[in-house]
């Protein structure tokens, strides 16, 4: 049976995360209480359940494709789990079509995710979802970065409405691209200040922007920089006066100059509804999704 998750599925529902995802009950636990509202019915959570026993799970989160100066409403289908002894048998197909059937009549008009894997990409290509996400995959050692420039202003990003304003301007001229709700970059900023990973903003001469980092092994991971007015080895000079890391390797989205070489595969979209007709200045552009 398929249905919408109540409050008294989460122990269930995080045993399942856990198994799945690899992930430690504290960073479970804090999804579940920053990120989906806290009331009785999840709307955003459907499970499968046979016999009292949860055997999949598919959380479906509200966002937005922008394009050509509108949006239109869409979901991002996010951990989508199988528990491992009901493995091969149709599970998440079935969570994905009821997803696909709550999404419409919720006036979505196609579905987003991030395949985690080279076979989640076929896997999800054989239900219907197409390639349509890339980044540019930039690598810079800390040798060949400029000095930051004296006038240069960093601090923490606290405000979800500013990332918000700075996603729109760097992202939405000339290409469709998921933009995400200031709830969304409300929990990015908490998940941020609990993991302690750099969330930037910075300013210099009246340019600005933001990066959201991840420190592995020596480099940053920089998973997102929206810029505007500034060019990202600019943004990468203030970020290394702040962050001191051996590399870099930044996320970016593509441009007319990206290299063909450097370009990753990110996220995959089914419309639900006829495709709209898409502008054609730029890659669509999809960040912030967890892969």
């Amino acid at each position: 049976m398929i249905r919408l998750a109540r409050r008294e599925d989460l122990p269930a529902v995080k045993e399942l995360w856990m198994q799945a995802f690899h992930d430690a009950k504290e960073a479970t636990d804090f999804y579940f209480e920053n990120r989906l509202p806290q009331k009785e019915l999840l709307e955003d959570l459907l499970l499968d359940s046979e016999g009292g026993r949860l055997r999949g799970m598919l959380s479906l989160l509200p966002i937005d494709l922008a394009y050509g100066g509108r949006a239109v409403p869409a979901r991002y289908y996010f951990a989508i789990a199988t528990d491992e002894a009901f493995r091969g048998l149709g599970v998440s197909t079935a969570l994905m079509e009821e997803a696909h059937r709550l999404t419409l009549s919720r006036g979505g008009q196609a579905a987003l995710l991030v395949p985690a894997s080279e076979s989640l990409f076929r896997f999800y290509g054989k239900r219907g979802f197409d390639t349509l996400f890339v980044y540019e995959e930039r690598t810079v050692s800390a040798a060949d970065i400029a000095p930051r420039p004296a006038d240069a202003k960093v601090w923490r990003a606290e405000d979800a409405g500013e990332l918000l304003r700075l996603r729109d301007a760097a992202f939405s001229e000339g290409r469709l691209f998921a933009r995400w709700d200031e709830q969304a970059l409300g929990f990015m900023i908490k998940a941020s200040r609990a993991w302690q990973a750099p969330l930037l903003r910075f300013s210099l001469d009246g340019a600005e922007g933001y990066a959201w980092c991840e420190r592995a092994e020596g480099a940053v991971l920089v998973k997102e920089l929206a810029l505007r007015g500034l060019a990202p080895e600019q943004a990468l000079s203030i970020l290394h006066a702040e962050l001191g890391a051996e590399r870099y390797v930044l996320r970016l989205p593509v441009g007319a100059k990206s290299p063909e070489g450097g370009l990753r595969p990110c996220g995959m979209i089914r419309w639900l509804k006829a495709a709209p007709a898409l502008p054609g200045g730029g890659a669509p552009y999809l960040g912030l999704g967890k892969d």
